[in-house]
């Protein structure tokens, strides 16, 4: 039975459409069809307490409109069913007002996600929710800093350890040049001989010492600048969030969506200064090598014949 509240609705006067329930059926939205029958027959195998969907249907001047069906089946002792009673609500500004707000939101991300600068979004209490691709692009600069700072870090390993080797054995040379200081023809050829490899060690050191010096140099000012453009790039950031606040009403309900998008750049902002932490580390174990090179020259020197 169709009452006549439901007659208007779908645009029918009287008796100008017939209680059938092919009637109804036929009148659903070919795609709507085939879920609202099958939530029928879910209703009816008693898998559900109520039949409750939304769908599109056909009105008697062809248009479409959305409706809110809400039914539930009456059974026989039996348990098999009788009737279905139930009513529909005209939903229709509801669903345009949806896709609207929907079509505004993806808007909205496109704006976000195209932008030249880098772009954050805060909530309420400035805590970062989302950050768009510029700002990928500059994290992705800062790994590559880091990523060149700890080469320069691992080539500076083998240095230190034929520095290392090299004091030791200018130390045993000078010895053994004490030793002979009776026999000075023969301390001249020994001397000779043996200040050689030194000498060209000495020389490999202090040559192998300046490009290690300027690639840590080189790496340190690179993570600088990469931080200055974070740095420039949160205050656009900061500027471009203002601008974002004429459109808070409309786009509540994406920003809540973005909320618990991401929490990167806080981690970015802890390996940033772990990196600083570490360069400021290796930085006192520089000029320690300088001094120790220094020191071997001298020493080099004062063995020299005079």
């Amino acid at each position: 039975h169709f009452s006549a509240q439901w007659r208007l609705m779908h645009g029918y006067a009287g008796e100008e459409v017939e209680e059938r329930e092919d009637e109804w059926l036929q009148a659903i939205h070919a795609d709507d069809r085939p879920r609202v029958l099958h939530a029928i027959q879910a209703h009816f195998q008693g898998q559900t307490e109520v039949f409750q969907e939304e769908y599109r249907v056909r009105r008697k001047d062809g248009a479409y409109m959305w409706v809110s069906d809400r039914g539930k089946a009456i059974l026989d002792s039996t348990g098999k069913v009788i009737h279905m009673t139930g009513s529909e609500t005209n939903i229709t500004e509801r669903k345009l007002a949806e896709g609207a707000l929907l079509e505004e939101r993806n808007n909205l991300n496109a704006i976000f996600e195209a932008a030249p600068v880098g772009l954050l979004l805060l909530d309420e209490r400035f805590v970062i929710v989302n950050a768009n691709t510029a700002i990928a692009q500059t994290e992705k600069k800062l790994a590559a800093a880091r990523n060149e700072l700890a080469a320069a870090e691992k080539n500076a390993a083998p240095l230190r350890g034929q520095r290392d080797s090299i004091a030791k054995e200018i130390e045993a040379q000078g010895k053994a040049l004490a030793e002979k200081q009776a026999a000075p023809a023969a301390i001249e050829k020994d001397y000779a001989a043996n200040i050689a490899p030194i000498n060209a060690a000495i020389a490999a050191a202090k040559t192998a010492l300046p490009p290690l010096e300027q690639a840590y140099a080189a790496a340190h000012a690179k993570l600088d600048a990469e931080q200055k453009v974070l740095d420039a790039k949160k205050a656009e950031v900061a500027k471009a969030n203002t601008d974002f606040e004429g459109a808070k009403k409309k786009k509540t309900d994406a920003e809540a969506t973005i909320a618990a998008a991401t929490k990167e750049i806080p981690e970015k902002d802890k390996i940033i200064a772990e990196a600083s932490a570490e360069i400021a580390k290796v930085q006192p174990q520089i000029e320690p090598m300088r001094t120790k090179v220094k020191q071997m020259n001298d020493q080099y020197l004062t063995m020299l014949p005079k």
